[in-house]
């Protein structure tokens, strides 16, 4: 994504296929509701430094979800942002 992308908007990639891992790196500030939901072959997200707003329901449904990996810079995780991850066994929190 550009460096001048600030948000990822509500359902942006929700129900996308074939991404196993997801990097969140550079200026992204919020990432919106339900962004990621039913991504179902997404095993592991790493959310970079800057990242600040985690909205409803961005990662439910995700099946083969195993590990997320937050920044110190989080402030708001929204409602059910990790429902129905069944296989997740591993957030790691700043």
């Amino acid at each position: 994504m550009s460096e001048s992308v600030t948000k990822i908007g509500e359902w942006a990639f929700s129900e996308c296929k074939g991404n196993e891992e997801i990097v969140i790196s550079g200026k992204i500030e919020t990432i919106g509701n339900g962004a990621f939901a039913g991504t179902r072959e997404l095993k592991r997200i790493e959310i970079g430094d800057g990242v600040k707003i985690i909205g409803d329901n961005v990662f439910e449904n995700c099946e083969k979800l195993e590990e997320v990996s937050l920044p110190d810079t989080i402030e708001t995780i929204g409602a059910n942002a990790f429902q129905n991850d069944k296989k997740l066994t591993g957030l790691k929190l700043p």
